[in-house]
């Protein structure tokens, strides 16, 4: 009788032994949260109840799921760890209450792509970012292999394998993927990366003043090419953008452009502070692939008809073309 009580109830329903060992999985995470409040989580004693009667847990499954809470803590443990790494004291990570993958994707980017981590990012940051990771070609994570030196056996291990893994899948988001589109499509990238909680509203102020001044000076056609490439060239030539060119504009880009060529800071700058989010990476992209390359060759010379035509092909003109 005994030993098919054994069989069938498990040590773990019937020793002092088991249901110690049950408490101690109870008090182990059931998510990969930092700091989530568990008021849907069942009490130490109806977890036990369910354990222990019909059908009672098996070993089973016991280890099944002592192995997966243990990993939701090992995650937990390295999200700590590295939110520590970056100046951010326990007691205030854990009321973010977010995923640990985000935020361990969000220290191993910037790990990725500063040589002096600067810390957890807001939305501007994380645009600068994701372009800098685009960019690299390295698979290194800076100062992490010295961090990892003194980091506790099972933390190492669990973010070596999150390096891999975001070497693997995430670096290939990042590169198909907009920045904009990543933080503004939550439902599709949700618990990516984390954010600092500033970020919300530093988007909503952000992308209120971009729009405010865009429409200031594109009026309600800033989507339009045309009036991107006028605003673009006026720009790199230190000229007052506005919607369309004047014939007094298109020959003050002719004259700077021939004085000393284009200013790229200003333009790089003009796209970063004014420039929409939603159009940023177009605009930089058609900047430097097209736009650029082509009005240094057709700005370069002493045509002024020829000079006069590329930019009211080019640009949204106000001035009609010559007859003939």
């Amino acid at each position: 009788m005994a030993a098919r009580l054994l069989r069938d109830k498990t040590l773990l329903a019937l020793s002092k032994a088991g249901a110690d060992r049950l408490r101690r999985l109870h008090a182990l995470p059931t998510e990969r949260l930092l700091g989530a409040p568990e008021i849907f989580r069942e009490s130490e004693k109806e977890f036990l109840d369910k354990c222990t009667s019909e059908p009672v847990i098996t070993y089973a499954r016991y280890l099944a799921e002592h192995a997966a809470r243990e990993r939701n803590q090992h995650y937990i443990d390295a999200a700590y760890w590295l939110a520590e790494r970056f100046g951010v004291a326990r007691g205030d990570a854990q009321e973010w209450h977010v995923f640990c993958e985000s935020v361990i994707n969000s220290a191993l980017l910037v790990l990725f792509t500063e040589k002096k981590p600067g810390g957890f990012f807001s939305v501007d940051r994380f645009l600068k970012l994701a372009e800098a990771a685009c960019k690299k070609r390295g698979s290194g994570f800076g100062v992490l292999d010295a961090w990892l030196a003194d980091a506790p056996p099972a933390i190492r291990r669990l973010i070596e394998r999150e390096c891999a893994r975001f070497t693997a899948d995430v670096l290939p988001v990042l590169r198909d993927t907009p920045a904009t589109e990543i933080y503004r499509n939550q439902d599709r990238f949700s618990g990516l990366f984390f954010f600092d909680a500033h970020s919300v509203s530093e988007i909503t102020h952000h992308d209120k003043a971009r729009a405010e001044e865009w429409h200031k000076i594109t009026g309600t056609q800033g989507e339009h090419v045309d009036v991107q490439c006028g605003v673009l060239l006026m720009v790199a030539c230190g000229l007052e953008p506005a919607r369309s060119l004047r014939k007094k504009d298109a020959l003050a880009i002719w004259d700077a452009f021939s004085a000393g060529g284009f200013d790229e800071a200003a333009v790089a700058r003009f796209i970063d502070d004014v420039v929409p989010f939603e159009y940023q990476a177009d605009i930089r992209r058609m900047w430097d692939d097209d736009l650029g390359p082509e009005a240094r060759v057709h700005l370069d010379g002493d045509d002024e008809t020829r000079v006069l035509d590329y930019l009211q092909e080019t640009c949204r003109a106000s001035w009609k073309k010559r007859a003939g």
